[in-house]
């Protein structure tokens, strides 16, 4: 086709355009790239492409129109083809794809002129992908960059991040001068502030924060970051602690949407979980969720996973594991939160489960509006999310004891033994205590630095005075920078540990890591942040752990953890004792054998690795949660003759397995529920007698007995169920004797 009539259409696609039509423009532009325009033209139509899906919000289209422009204007002067880099920089951030926008705008810095908008890119690239050190050589490199507001906070964060406090501390100064003070500003002090231990100055200035800022929004990420550096710091007491709750319960309050949810609120049908995470990969909240999704029994619930995780842990063994048990996988790291909102109400989910509580890059306000009817946090962090719209939190009675209800916005949905489960990662050699090698005690840490707190420190000093032939191996993830590394060597010479005797080092890699922990003897946990994963990995390793136990769930992982493996006399409720704990573990070699012995069998023993069990406790509470939804809003009696076969066949399932597991709790089920569970055997029974020729419903029938007797002994229930197909025939007659109740032995009582 001759080029006049290419660009009819190209000026066909420009009207639709201009008139707002981009999904026709975009048809008409694919049309035309179909009659095989000269490369100019070409060129032009991948641009209007491009044009149309931003304003479609589609940027990774967007960026594969404008990407192939330029590899066919690879020869043209750089004048000509600077639109497709003007249009491509905004697309990367608005998608956005860190990796190329910095390299986009490092490439451009060297040929344009005037560098300002590409520098603050630039900035903007560096600080999504969390390239402190290279955001530092920015603002090095070009000083006058700090002119504007973003970027001076910017300055200061990326400073506190690499350890370079007195230069965050300039630019702050530079902040308030130029620009007044703000909430911002404010918000970047109470993170200094924190960072160099001065806690009473930080949590004052989280105060005055709050009381500039008037967003709910924004508030929720200050408060966010205050509990945060509790975690680590122990900033907030236990005492301030339940009003800080309230005051986040009543600020995200505010951001409830009014979203009609469409989920029938069937107590016992099919719930539709929603997990959005970055940790579908080899991380520990990815291990935990594993035994969840692995042993799912497919009439109880379906699994959507939404993951927000860059897609470089595409090829993850762990993230392509999570794929193939997941009944629906998408990736939603590139998507604006209003795209994940519509997905969730889209697809009907049940409950949405946040994974993630306040770590970075969280979506807390996408729950704060409420994306399901029911909403659970779990394994994220050790504490409320804040949100009022979060109607539970899962955890145990030895992490929450009675009383903990203060401390959160949530109610407590209690596991009968444990709320975390693990999936063992390979097979590692437990060797005898090093002692038994090398005549000393070494003492270790391996949890993640930053929850060395000076408390901490004080009482590993101690025990080092009490063993003066003691060592202390502290090895875990350290902040960027290799200030904050000299940091560290400072705190611990400044709080007197014997620096000779102690060695700081890196996480290093799996199988390094646990080859670590035979060359020490005892572990020594952090306060108030204690160990979970980490402490887990040395019980299985055959080393004990020392640890302090707090009033709230961050302080008390560990203590939990000891109690199921029997060892709970290794937990300490004061730092004199945990000392002595210590020091009475290292003089007595003997014991210290002993456990070494036992506790990887006492490990391979405990509910944390039995997944058949937490599998079966994990159905019964969000089972618990779901019903609660549906009997708090149903309108009327629900008619279950208007379900299909299979929707029955399942519904008797759930009811049947959920009510034993109540009764085996020691729960007794209200009328309210035993009432529903006789309307859905009586639909079951009525669905049985119109359709008794129905080949897949006897199979579904033979499939009700074989499930209900394996959910009871903990066994796949999908698997060989056909061969209880010529069990449901022989029960099947008996249905017009009216006896189903005494042949099938599973309970069910019918209407006569």
């Amino acid at each position: 086709m001759n080029n006049k009539k290419l660009l009819e259409f190209l000026q066909t696609a420009k009207g639709r355009m201009d008139g707002g039509e981009h999904e026709q423009a975009l048809k008409v532009l694919k049309s035309a790239l179909g009659l095989d325009p000269e490369p100019w033209l070409r060129i032009e139509i991948y641009f209007q492409m491009a044009l149309c899906r931003c304003e479609l919000e589609d940027y990774a289209g967007a960026a594969g129109n404008l990407e192939t422009a330029l590899a066919l204007s690879d020869d043209a002067a750089y004048a000509d083809k600077k639109h497709i880099y003007d249009i491509l920089l905004i697309v990367y951030t608005r998608k956005p794809d860190y990796e190329k926008l910095s390299e986009l705008c490092r490439m451009l810095i060297n040929i344009e002129e005037d560098k300002t908008s590409l520098v603050l890119s630039l900035i903007f690239a560096y600080m999504g992908s969390k390239k402190w050190n290279e955001l530092a050589l920015v603002f090095d490199d070009y000083p006058y960059i700090d002119e504007t507001v973003e970027s001076l906070h910017c300055k200061v964060l990326c400073f506190i991040m690499i350890g370079r406090y007195n230069e965050a501390f300039k630019s702050v100064e530079k902040y308030i001068e130029r620009f007044g003070e703000d909430y911002k500003i404010y918000t970047n002090l109470m993170n200094l502030y924190f960072c160099i231990g001065d806690d009473a100055k930080g949590f004052e200035y989280y105060k005055k924060a709050i009381k500039l800022c008037d967003a709910p929004d924004l508030q929720l990420d200050i408060r966010s970051r205050l509990l945060i550096w509790d975690l680590y710091n122990g900033t907030i007491s236990d005492n301030e602690f339940p009003d800080i709750v309230n005051d986040m319960r009543l600020s995200t309050e505010k951001l409830q949407a009014n979203t009609i949810f469409v989920n029938t609120p069937k107590p016992f049908r099919k719930i539709r979980l929603g997990f959005l995470s970055t940790d579908f990969r080899e991380h520990p909240v990815g291990f935990f969720l594993l035994p969840v999704m692995k042993n799912t029994v497919t009439s109880h619930c379906s699994n959507y996973c939404f993951n927000l995780a860059q897609r470089n842990d595409e090829y993850n063994p762990v993230t392509t594991q999570f794929k193939s048990l997941a009944d629906v996988w998408e990736e939603v790291h590139e998507r604006p939160d209003s795209y994940i909102e519509q997905l969730f109400l889209t697809n009907e989910i049940d409950i949405a489960f946040d994974m993630m509580c306040h770590t970075d890059n969280n979506r807390l306000q996408l729950y704060a509006r409420r994306l399901a009817p029911v909403q659970i946090s779990w394994m994220g962090l050790p504490v409320t999310t804040g949100v009022a719209a979060m109607d539970y939190v899962i955890t145990d009675k030895n992490a929450d004891p009675p009383g903990s209800e203060k401390y959160y916005t949530e109610k407590l949905l209690y596991m009968p033994d444990t709320f975390l489960c693990t999936t063992l990662s390979g097979s590692p050699r437990v060797d005898p205590p090093a002692f038994t090698r090398n005549g000393f005690i070494t003492f270790a840490c391996f949890h993640n630095l930053k929850k060395i707190t000076d408390k901490t420190l004080r009482m590993w000093r101690a025990i080092l005075e009490r063993r003066r032939d003691s060592h202390i191996k502290i090895m875990g993830h350290m902040p960027s920078g290799e200030l904050n590394h000299e940091m560290f060597n400072e705190r611990f010479e400044k709080i007197g540990l014997p620096m000779e005797r102690v060695s700081v080092s890196p996480t290093c890699d799996i199988r390094d890591y646990f080859t670590a922990y035979n060359d020490v003897d005892i572990m020594l946990d952090t306060y108030p942040f204690s160990g979970a994963t980490t402490t887990f990995d040395a019980l299985r390793m055959g080393r004990p752990i020392i640890t302090l136990v707090g009033e709230r769930h961050v302080s008390r992982v560990s203590y939990c953890l000891l109690k199921h493996v029997g060892h709970e006399n290794l937990a300490a409720f004061s730092e004199d004792e945990y000392v002595e704990k210590a020091v009475a573990l290292a003089n007595d070699y003997e014991r210290l054998c002993k456990i070494n012995a036992d506790l990887p069998r006492q490990v391979m023993s405990s509910p944390f690795i039995n997944q058949p069990a937490f599998r079966g406790n994990f159905e019964k509470i969000i089972r618990d949660a779901w019903t609660g939804y549906c009997f708090e809003n149903r309108v009327g009696d629900y008619d279950y003759g208007v379900d299909s076969p299979q929707e029955l066949l399942e519904q008797v399932v759930n009811a049947t397995v959920y009510i034993e597991r109540k009764l085996d709790a020691g729960e007794e089920p209200d009328s309210a529920l035993m009432n529903e569970y006789l309307k859905v055997q009586k639909a079951f029974y009525e669905k049985l007698k119109t359709t008794i020729d129905n080949e897949d419903l006897i199979l579904g029938y033979g499939k009700l007995i074989e499930l209900i007797g394996l959910v009871r002994h903990g066994f796949d229930a999908e698997k060989n169920i056909r061969q209880a197909v010529v069990k449901a025939k022989q029960y099947l007659n008996t249905f017009y004797n009216r006896d189903l109740h005494v042949a099938a032995g599973i309970g069910m009582k019918y209407p006569g």
